[in-house]
């Protein structure tokens, strides 16, 4: 099998159903693994891969794909220890495909053509496994590409696989990247308020005590006029006494 071969990782299926008579076959529940130190199960889950093929064109050394449709991609996309878990698998990926791509100047083995590839209804969760485990998922768009291997009249499969795995990953790094960006706005903002917020609540604070004080010192020279007003009325009311005796 070319996956594991390809990306280093496990490669899993559920089922398989390919008809050479009509031309259309059905995989589910595709599995590609994480690499080694990633946290997640998968990098990737595909619900089903929905293929047709020019059945004339298996009968030769390349075969050409109608269409492919990958339908309902669930990406896994990791962050660990300033790496991530795509990247990773981009760069076994190329590996792999350098090395094959010498191997297949003196080799004459089977190619292919992929007139149309449709990945659609994806979504991505982004996760965080550094300090606390967090993660967010969002929808990817659908993604469509032509003529896979038509100039140079075939290429093999782990070529078309590459193309096809740069496609979904440029994809999910700039739907994911961009969100993160907006949401490390949206906490700077956030932050921001809560700055001015704390600030007004300190200059209320100190205007407050200001005012209380300038109530105090009023207060305190009240008390002292009328400290100064009883007394003179007690000097006075003592002299009346006095004089009555």
């Amino acid at each position: 099998t070319y996956g594991p071969q390809i990306t280093q990782t496990h490669v899993g299926l559920e089922e398989s159903d390919i008809s050479i008579f009509s031309g259309h076959g059905e995989l589910s529940g595709i599995v590609i693994g994480n690499p080694d130190g990633f946290m997640s199960p998968s990098a990737i889950e595909v619900g089903r891969l929905d293929v047709t093929v020019d059945n004339s064109s298996l009968f030769t050394d390349t075969a050409v794909i109608k269409k492919m449709t990958v339908v309902s991609p669930k990406v896994t996309y990791e962050f660990s220890e300033n790496r991530d878990n795509l990247r990773t698998l981009q760069d076994n990926v190329e590996e792999t495909t350098a090395s094959q791509e010498q191997e297949a100047e003196t080799d004459d083995g089977h190619k292919v053509i992929i007139q149309d590839l449709y990945i659609i209804d994806g979504e991505v969760t982004a996760s965080w496994t550094d300090i606390e485990p967090r993660s967010i998922t969002i929808g990817l768009p659908d993604i469509h590409l032509t003529n896979i291997g038509t100039d140079s009249q075939g290429i093999s499969m782990d070529q078309a696989f590459s193309l096809i795995w740069e496609a979904l990953i440029d994809s999910v790094t700039s739907v994911a990247g961009n969100t993160i960006a907006d949401l490390e706005e949206l906490a700077e903002q956030g932050l921001e308020v809560l700055e001015e917020g704390a600030d007004a609540v300190v200059e209320g604070g100190e205007a407050v005590l200001e005012e209380g004080e300038d109530v105090l010192d009023s207060g305190a020279d009240a008390v002292e006029g009328g400290a100064e007003s009883v007394g003179d009325g007690v000097e006075s009311l003592g002299e009346e006494i006095q004089n009555v005796f």
